[in-house]
């Protein structure tokens, strides 16, 4: 499904302000769900910055559904370290479908 993606927490796993959030422009992408981890990412037909600014989503839940978009929780590992046990970052994204009844992609 092809989404625009907002996170909600800044790189520390603290929540963003109401105001930044809205004010953020989106990361937009096609996105792969599964228990295991989440992505963002581009297809042939889409430029080669599409979905390259987001890590995976690791350990993804999704936690709402409204009308026109979803919020799924998960964690980024901590890209200063490379142990397995390394407690993960909270992340949360802000997901809307793009097209097809969703919001536009410009």
């Amino acid at each position: 499904m092809r989404v625009a993606v907002i996170e909600l927490r800044d790189d520390h796993g603290r929540k963003r302000p109401r105001a930044d959030v809205l004010a953020e422009k989106p990361v937009f992408g096609y996105l792969i769900l599964s228990s295991r981890g989440a992505y963002v990412q581009g297809r042939e037909d889409s430029p080669p910055s599409v979905g390259a600014s987001l890590p995976c989503l690791i350990g993804p839940r999704i936690t709402r559904i409204s009308r026109g978009s979803m919020v799924i929780v998960g964690g980024y590992s901590d890209p200063s370290t490379r142990h397995v046990d390394a407690p993960l970052i909270p992340q949360a994204w802000w997901v809307r479908p793009v097209g097809h009844g969703g919001i536009s992609a410009s």
